[in-house]
């Protein structure tokens, strides 16, 4: 390829297009909630569910936001990404999750009633660390299958 304004060639792969569209990705996912995340006007779940028992992420997606529903929860936006593990090489999605900030006992008892070892759910200290974590990651997907996504639309909280 060659760029037009500087007349550099350059190549790229398929592969180093799909990490650059992923990086922009998260990297808006970030941008738009940091402000609120720094000011604690949301709260951040980041979660860790096995690929052999939800086989798209949308089936877990929808699963924590009706589990979020029963807590009156709002979500806000999300962004998932499937993983292979580096120990055990097992299939899993990694989903950040965001919503209106909730009380640290709502938390916990969100938390703590979950099926057991299907998904792991924390909440997030460190918004900048976990995206770094996820941009450093390997793009997988199987045949006909998305390696990361992203919610439609991001909402802010109502009472930013």
């Amino acid at each position: 390829m060659k760029n037009l304004v500087t007349g550099q060639v350059f190549t790229t792969t398929d592969l180093d297009m799909r990490k650059h569209k992923r990086r922009k990705r998260l990297a808006l996912f970030k941008n738009f909630y940091i402000d609120a995340f720094v000011h604690k006007r949301v709260s951040v779940f980041l979660v860790v569910a096995e690929i052999n028992k939800y086989k798209s992420a949308k089936i877990i997606i929808d699963l924590l936001k009706e589990k979020m529903n029963q807590y009156h929860v709002r979500v806000l936006g999300y962004y998932w990404q499937r993983d292979v593990g580096e120990v055990k090489f097992e299939l899993h999605f990694h989903i950040i999750f965001v919503v209106e900030r909730i009380s640290g006992v709502t938390a916990k008892r969100m938390m703590s009633n979950k099926r057991v070892g299907f998904y792991k759910m924390v909440l997030c200290f460190s918004l900048n660390k976990f995206k770094r974590y996820l941009e450093t990651k390997e793009i997988y997907g199987a045949h006909r299958q998305r390696s990361f996504g992203v919610s439609q639309m991001f909402k802010l909280p109502k009472t930013f």
